[in-house]
């Protein structure tokens, strides 16, 4: 296993190079049939800007690819999975309403939504804040992982903006009732609410959630290749995913009994009650 990932499971630094220019903030490492897609912009909170997208975009067709690679894994590292959108970077671009001009050409859509999308199964592990497009990219995957402690918000109509991953169509789709209020409201809401309503499909112990994500990941890779990238053809946005939630206990050894109670939100929070003039959608507490 990569030296990195060794150290962020508790991934050596690997920069891949695109067009002669160095995809630092995009940490992309093989592991036999795993493909790890890490987002490194700690400093900023892992906010998506137009290099990590297109970044990400890549790697996904590498993984489609590449015949030796089975399941990908997206992750964040440092403190969070990620603050949203950096839209001091994307904002300009998407002026015109044309999102086409952030995906670039030898790239599949990770969001199934603008484009073709990865025809291999991807694992999401979400840590620390999971916002907007982090929500929009665990609806899209096959599988996520949430550590305990994750905090998640679909904050777009409190920026003044609207969701353009999906989640207008997924939410509400997946978690019902949940999920139109989730993305009406821009209501926080923590691991245990998002495993019951359906975004995730485990909640494990803080610190774990890389851990678990890379064993279903071999889990996956393990079986029969074309069975499973069949079984897991893209779906299309409004559609649900039939996999049933898990609640690990506190020591990861065992399953507990699937919570039947509805989620729980938290009140809104004062200081997200408007959109700013401000250039990144993270800005007006992101996390």
């Amino acid at each position: 296993m990569p030296n990195r990932l060794q150290a962020e499971r508790g991934v050596v630094k690997h920069s891949v190079c695109h067009r002669g220019r160095m995809a630092n903030e995009v940490t992309i490492e093989e592991d036999g049939p795993l493909l790890f897609i890490g987002v490194n912009r700690p400093d900023a909170h892992n906010l998506w800007n137009l290099e990590v997208i297109q970044a990400v975009c890549r790697a996904c067709k590498r993984l489609a690819d590449a015949e030796h690679l089975r399941v990908g894994v997206i992750f964040g590292h440092g403190r969070h999975f990620t603050a949203g959108l950096d839209l001091a970077s994307i904002s300009p671009l998407i002026a015109t309403g044309d999102v086409s001009v952030l995906f670039p050409e030898d790239g599949l859509d990770p969001w199934n939504f603008f484009g073709e999308p990865c025809p291999k199964p991807i694992v999401v592990a979400v840590h620390g804040a999971c916002n907007t497009l982090g929500i929009e990219l665990a609806l899209a995957s096959q599988l996520a992982v949430a550590a305990e402690g994750t905090r998640f918000a679909q904050l777009e109509v409190a920026r003044g903006i609207f969701p353009l991953g999906g989640a207008t169509f997924r939410l509400p789709a997946r978690l019902g009732a949940a999920g139109m209020r989730y993305l009406l409201t821009a209501e926080r809401f923590d691991a245990d609410a998002a495993l019951r309503a359906g975004l995730v499909n485990e909640v494990v112990p803080e610190g774990q959630h890389l851990n678990r994500a890379i064993e279903i990941a071999q889990q996956i890779a393990a079986n029969a290749p074309l069975a499973v990238q069949a079984a897991s053809l893209p779906h299309p946005p409004s559609a649900h995913h039939a996999t049933p939630p898990r609640r690990c206990c506190s020591n990861g050894t065992r399953p507990c009994s699937e919570a039947e109670t509805p989620p729980r939100v938290s009140a809104p929070s004062s200081s997200a009650a408007h959109p700013s003039s401000r250039g990144v959608e993270g800005n007006r507490d992101p996390l």
